[in-house]
């Protein structure tokens, strides 16, 4: 069971990636655009309120500072620039994590125009679902990186599945079944994901494959997969 949890693991964090960097580079991107501004995350105004926006650029600061020994272009940074107190954001986000990236997100005032495009690109009609997902993706990714058991975890967050989507997702009794505490349900949202960054992608392939050398010693639904899950919307061969 532990060689089945631990390749289920590399597989996630492994496709976490494409992600991961979708989303950071949309961020940076469309905010850039709206703003004219390289440094836009310094923006008080684009936040909820005043206390979030510290709290967030706190976090960030600490993790730019516990990356000025590793990484050389932010070393270079701080000896070339005195200010902004932050480098640019392409050169920021690229060393905090992607939970942090879901933090601030989230922090972010949702009815400025680059939310709302964001969500889209990513095949969804409102912000609040792409927070839920992105957020649920970026636990998996930690309890990946961490090595902790996943297969049979209950996640502290619930994820919010929606049958109304862009593309084919899942039909409202499918949503209705699924518990939004299980692996399965934030897999569903990370192949989302991936068929729209990552066209072609063989999530599911690597998935069933890895079930085939395992799925002997484990039961599907302890994971919180439905019966004939292959055929739920978002995991037919056609998309």
């Amino acid at each position: 069971m532990y060689c089945f949890d631990s390749e289920l693991c590399a597989l996630i964090f492994d496709s976490v990636k494409d992600i991961e960097v979708s989303f950071r580079t949309k961020m940076v991107n469309e905010y850039a655009l709206l703003t004219g501004d390289s440094h836009w995350f310094l923006r008080k105004g684009l936040y909820i309120n005043e206390q979030v926006y510290e709290d967030t650029l706190g976090i960030i600061r600490h993790e730019i500072d516990r990356s000025k020994k590793k990484e050389e272009f932010i070393s270079h940074y701080y000896d070339t620039y005195h200010t902004p107190s932050f480098p640019p954001a392409w050169t920021t986000f690229e060393v905090v994590s992607f939970g942090t990236l879901s933090r601030l997100f989230s922090c972010l005032d949702s009815g400025i125009e680059p939310c709302k495009k964001i969500a889209a690109e990513f095949g969804l009609y409102d912000v609040k679902t792409l927070r839920n997902w992105i957020y649920a993706i970026s636990i998996l990714r930690n309890c990946c990186a961490h090595h902790s058991r996943i297969w049979n975890r209950r996640f502290h967050v619930k994820t919010e599945l929606r049958h109304h989507t862009m593309y084919p997702f899942m039909d409202k009794d499918t949503v209705k079944t699924v518990k939004r505490n299980k692996l399965f349900a934030v897999l569903c949202c990370m192949k989302y994901f991936l068929n729209r960054v990552n066209p072609g992608n063989s999530f599911k392939e690597d998935l069933c494959r890895i079930f085939g050398t395992g799925g002997r010693l484990l039961r599907l639904k302890d994971m919180g997969f439905p019966e004939e899950w292959e055929g739920i919307g978002v995991w037919r061969k056609e998309q």
